[in-house]
């Protein structure tokens, strides 16, 4: 193969269980392209020298490239992105949805968007039966659930969680048309393998490992009196401290984790102070009005969201530029008009608003949840399991600044 090839922005990397026939000494790593469901497995130290070889883009050299490239983890550079076909799962997409609508196949970003909105109005019609989210909330098959009664709150509103769904699936239409590279951090790669897997009791939704970066880049400053980041499965406190592009000093760092595991974890890979609390009650008096750029990715509930906006505006400094940083989805909160409120409540206000910004994997509990659900309320199941089928959920990023009295 041809010309250079970088590491493909949808990458994830897991430890793996050593064989028999393998070394004491060999580490074995899981590399995942989370777009295409591709997997390579090979040794830690040559997968992570091959990454950092083809971080700005190289040519191929020797096996473990070339099985990277087939298995995704390695694609071609910007320039020869318009040469690459959608990823199969947009081209299965568009022929469940023409199949479905009786409508020719076409092949584009513009057609399948179209075909999404049709597809939409008809399940919103459908759906639009008096008492149908009884169907939902007491179905006369159980099926599988993983929230409780106050987590399920897309569940009171078919509509809306049918919007929802469709959302997401023209954000990734609009995003992942092709297999994009980004410039990793190899030393965060390094750090970032093997982090725990997410808990549904603390709203853990942790962002792809390039989003991680993105964050921080984005925040990325001259000056200042401190970061906070308020909850760190997104190991943005890793990315701050560690590697060549590291840009803040150990002692400029604060992360206030509740998850005992998370803290476990980071203590070995960050060089930011870490404290175990719960925000419940607020941020701590001697965290006040400290911090030039606070962190958060609060959970949608809106207790949780309302408290964790608070302690933003409670961290952030006084001194002009002070931001907070913010990832979250309006659209898909218990109560979006309660968001904007409490920003207003808090003295805060909108400065910049990335839209899509933060990719999530989405987890497989919801996912079939939800395709279950989908089903309950007699939606086709050859459809709902294409449109769920998609591998992320997005959110918006906002930079949040006090209001100026």
């Amino acid at each position: 193969m041809n010309g250079e090839f970088a590491i493909t922005t949808h990458l994830d990397l897991l430890p793996s269980q050593r064989t028999t026939h393998e070394s004491p000494k060999e580490e074995p790593i899981l590399a995942i392209n989370l777009l295409t469901g591709r997997r390579l497995r090979a040794p830690r130290e040559a997968l992570l020298q091959l990454l950092e070889r083809h971080r700005l883009g190289a040519s191929l050299r020797g096996d473990l490239a070339e099985r990277a490239v087939h298995a995704d983890i390695l694609r071609p550079v910007e320039e020869s992105q318009a040469l690459l076909s959608p990823c199969d799962l947009l081209a299965e997409l568009d022929r469940v949805l023409s199949r479905y609508l009786a409508q020719p196949r076409h092949l584009s970003p513009e057609s399948i968007l179209d075909k999404l909105d049709r597809c939409r109005q008809d399940f919103a019609r459908r759906v639009a039966v008096p008492g149908i989210e009884d169907r939902l909330l007491h179905p006369q098959q159980p099926f599988h659930k993983v929230y409780d009664e106050e987590s399920h709150y897309l569940w009171h509103d078919p509509q809306r969680l049918i919007e929802t769904v469709f959302a997401t699936v023209s954000l990734f239409v609009q995003r992942e048309w092709t297999d994009a590279t980004y410039p990793f951090d190899i030393e965060f790669l390094r750090l970032a393998i093997g982090r725990p897997r997410a808990l549904l009791e603390y709203e853990q939704q942790p962002c792809l490992l390039s989003t991680t970066l993105e964050r921080c880049r984005l925040a990325r400053r001259d000056g200042g009196t401190g970061y906070l980041v308020l909850g760190d499965d997104d190991l943005i406190s890793v990315a701050l401290t560690c590697g060549p592009n590291s840009q803040a000093r150990p002692d400029d760092v604060d992360v206030i984790e509740l998850d005992e595991r998370l803290l476990q974890f980071l203590a070995g890979r960050t060089l930011a102070t870490l404290h175990s609390g719960d925000l419940t009650a607020g941020l701590p008096a001697k965290f006040h009005h400290r911090y030039t750029t606070v962190f958060t990715d609060p959970m949608y509930l809106a207790e949780g969201m309302h408290g964790f906006i608070g302690c933003c505006r409670q961290g952030l400094s006084f001194d002009r530029g002070s931001r907070v940083f913010l990832s979250t989805c309006p659209e898909q909160l218990q109560h979006p008009a309660q968001f904007w409120q409490s920003l207003a409540a808090h003295g805060l206000q909108v400065s910049r608003q990335h839209k899509a910004f933060s990719r999530y994997r989405l987890p497989q509990s919801p996912r079939q949840a939800t395709l279950e659900g989908l089903t309950q309320i007699g939606l086709p199941a050859a459809v709902t399991s294409t449109l769920l089928s998609v591998p992320y959920l997005y959110a918006d990023m906002f930079e949040l600044e006090s209001v100026v009295a």
